[in-house]
């Protein structure tokens, strides 16, 4: 299995990304496009109103993938339009499409174009959860607040927690970066979270 920062470094490097969409009718559509990988997210460009865009507005889920030399990558998620894009983030993106396509195609993008027009952004699903713990607190009153906590593959630490509605219906919020499994795992079980088996996201 590659590390983290192996695949990074392949979604980084890639000049070409292959993007799958759903029609109406339930079959895929499969486009090419240009792109920049920026803090765990896939940036591209395009028309609200292509056909592969439709697709998105209607059904967000897409799959994705590139190749850098002998290495491919793929993955899974949901993409969204972003309008008025941070500018630290703008520049990053302007960035990586002038060293990607700026020689080959003259494509040198400003980062003004990000912060003042719309992009589309795929945050990917798929990554391996390593490690699933959970811990009930009681906050007084007689209630309790479920907390479910997920280390990643990607040594993202994930959280949720019940505010008093379904935990499936919340969404998962980053909270920190781990360095080592088993010292997290050690200290989770020190403070009494519930171990689970690891599982696929």
């Amino acid at each position: 299995m590659l590390a983290w920062s192996d695949v990074e470094r392949i979604l980084r490097g890639g000049r070409f990304y292959w993007i799958s969409t759903t029609d109406e009718d339930g079959r895929p559509h499969l486009v090419q496009q240009w792109g920049a990988w920026v803090d765990d997210h896939l940036y591209f460009e395009g028309s609200e109103r292509t056909h592969w865009a439709q697709n998105l507005a209607r059904d967000a889920r897409v799959a994705f993938g590139t190749q850098t030399g002998t290495r491919a990558m793929f993955g899974q998620g949901t993409v969204d339009v972003v309008r008025g894009v941070a500018p630290d983030i703008a520049k990053r993106i302007a960035s990586q499409y002038a060293t990607k396509y700026g020689r080959t195609f003259d494509y040198r993008p400003k980062a003004a174009q990000y912060e003042t027009g719309h992009v589309f952004r795929a945050t990917p699903g798929s990554v391996a959860t390593l490690l699933r713990a959970s811990l009930l607190l009681r906050i007084g009153h007689g209630e309790r607040q479920l907390v479910v906590r997920e280390l990643r593959e990607d040594q993202r630490v994930m959280q949720r927690i019940n505010p008093g509605t379904p935990i499936d219906e919340v969404p998962w919020r980053e909270i920190g970066r781990y360095k080592d499994l088993e010292v997290e795992r050690a200290r989770l079980h020190a403070d009494g979270w519930k171990i689970e088996e690891p599982s696929r996201r």
